[in-house]
């Protein structure tokens, strides 16, 4: 019996949050000072744009749009992804502009490719606060 990857790609994306998360918080790896650590981020959202490019091609570029408004459900999904996304952002602000980001055009790539954009722009403050922290020794 084989299971589907419609079953299986999310089963295998909540185990793997639970044990980054769980991970992440019983380790030193993730602390600021360690060069490199917006390889992570820049490789995943590379990935889920690349896993993305399929459903794109088959349900459009506003595919997603019947998935979010089918039902109750659909649309409490949606709505916290908003919350999360404009979490991330707010909390990412401070730290984009200590680093002479615009944070403007991140908002709106965080708003047209969603957890992509996001993930892009914790990947491009991480990189600058690498170069800026090599430039200062």
């Amino acid at each position: 019996m084989s299971i589907p990857a419609n079953v299986l790609i999310p089963a295998a994306a909540a185990a793997a949050f639970v044990a980054t998360g769980i991970g992440a918080a019983l380790s030193s790896l993730h602390r600021a000072g360690r060069p490199g650590r917006w390889l992570v981020p820049a490789m995943l959202a590379a990935v889920f744009f690349i896993g993305s490019l399929i459903p794109m091609q088959t349900g459009g570029a506003f595919g997603f749009w019947g998935e979010h408004t089918r039902n109750d459900w659909n649309n409490q999904i949606f709505l916290d992804l908003l919350l999360c996304a404009g979490c991330a952002y707010f909390l990412l602000l401070d730290r984009a502009r200590a680093v002479s980001m615009r944070v403007l055009p991140w908002f709106f790539a965080i708003a047209t490719l969603g957890s992509i954009g996001l993930l892009a722009m914790v990947a491009r403050v991480l990189f600058l606060e690498d170069k800026a922290r090599i430039s200062v020794v």
